[in-house]
């Protein structure tokens, strides 16, 4: 009820396998562009909260993802709390993937967050997952 987006995007997630062993910290640490949840974090303009032995700190979503496959927390750091704003009156969701089989890898992921207001609509959030082109060329080079 409190975030619909995730719970749809779940579904998406790997195989039942992958879904019973893999945290959601987990995968927004691994920072794979391919992956549902780094997307929907964003659209949902989540928060994480890392912990070191120097202390914590609160990390926005979009400032998690530095590069494929590369996060924001430093090497002593843990992801510890995903944190969901809680969606306001009118807020709508969508997600959207498209692979050749259910469980692959994507080829292209799309995550909404909308808030329809008295006067229309107005986007909250987009995020897109990496399109299958995206990660097979990147500045030009082929990439794995």
């Amino acid at each position: 009820k409190r975030a619909p987006l995730l719970v749809e995007a779940l579904g998406w997630v790997g195989s039942p396998a992958i879904r019973n062993r893999g945290t959601v910290g987990g995968s927004l640490a691994h920072a794979d562009p391919a992956a549902e949840l780094p997307a929907v974090a964003v659209a949902l303009d989540c928060e994480v909260e890392a912990r070191s032995s120097r202390g914590e700190r609160r990390i926005p979503a979009r400032e998690l993802f530095a590069a494929p496959m590369v996060s924001a927390l430093q090497p002593d750091e843990v992801l510890t709390h995903l944190r969901i704003p809680t969606q306001p009156p009118g807020a709508g969701h969508a997600w959207h993937e498209w692979a050749r089989r259910h469980a692959d890898r994507p080829v292209v992921g799309v995550a909404v967050s909308l808030i329809v207001a008295a006067d229309g609509l107005t986007a909250r959030a987009l995020a897109q997952a990496w399109t299958r082109a995206q990660h097979q060329t990147q500045n030009g080079k082929q990439v794995q």
